[in-house]
């Protein structure tokens, strides 16, 4: 017997999204997405026999405390068009608007885990680009987004990755363009005003006291910046 029959519209939808995203056609899974409201978890009987917990569609819709849809997403290598399409969504709930900045109980966003766990490029600079000061926050660990890929990559035993080269590549080149940025290029404070180099306008400095004392080991960068143009981030 097809007990199905017995769910509401929401739950077949559900049950129906469960069956996509188990076979992993995100596209399907996209095009529902937008119709799901958040409802209790429940459990599917089909033909007499229950539905188990649907990984990694469940995890996804019914996060648990420890994480948020966003991070499932990433722990079941969806694409970009998938990511991208649950941030918009969560846009429409005031509690989920700002998913991509919100930890979980380990200190962990959605950049950690996809610097831990992720192949694709695209989605950690989807990432990084939507909320750059994730590059910066910590984990409880005391972990930055680039100390998990430059130890290997892995959270909690995930396998080994291939694509972890590029991705540390990137997670590094971003940081140093961060810290010239967004921090005093001689003692790394980020929480004070800051003003650039007047001549290059390459690095910035909290103060006169570190832009001093820096300038034996800038001189050279300054001019360099000066004749060539500094480039723009």
């Amino acid at each position: 017997m097809d007990s199905s029959k017995n769910l509401s519209e929401d739950e077949q939808a559900l049950l129906l999204a469960a069956q996509v995203f188990s076979a992993k056609e995100w596209s399907a899974f996209e095009e529902l997405l937008p119709d799901l409201e958040d409802i209790p978890a429940f459990g599917h009987f089909v033909d007499g026999r229950e539905v188990p917990e649907i990984h990694p569609y469940k995890c996804l819709m019914y996060p648990s405390e420890k994480t948020s849809c966003i991070q499932n997403a990433i722990w079941a290598d969806a694409p970009l068009s998938t990511i991208k399409a649950i941030v918009e969504k969560c846009k429409e709930d005031p509690k989920k608007r700002n998913i991509l900045a919100t930890c979980d109980e380990d200190g962990y966003l959605p950049l950690h885990v996809a610097a831990g766990v992720s192949e694709d490029l695209e989605v950690v600079k989807f990432l990084l680009c939507s909320y750059p000061k994730a590059a910066m926050v910590v984990d409880s660990a005391g972990m930055k987004p680039i100390d998990i890929i430059t130890r290997g990559g892995n959270i909690e035993g995930r396998p080994e990755r291939t694509n972890v080269g590029a991705i540390r590549d990137f997670l590094e080149d971003f940081m140093s363009k961060y810290k010239r940025m967004h921090t005093c290029y001689r003692c790394g404070k980020d929480d004070v005003p800051l003003k650039k180099c007047s001549a290059c306008k390459y690095v910035s400095y909290c103060g006169r006291d570190c832009q001093r004392a820096d300038w034996k080991k800038h001189k050279d960068v300054c001019k360099a910046k000066q004749a060539t143009g500094a480039k723009k981030c």
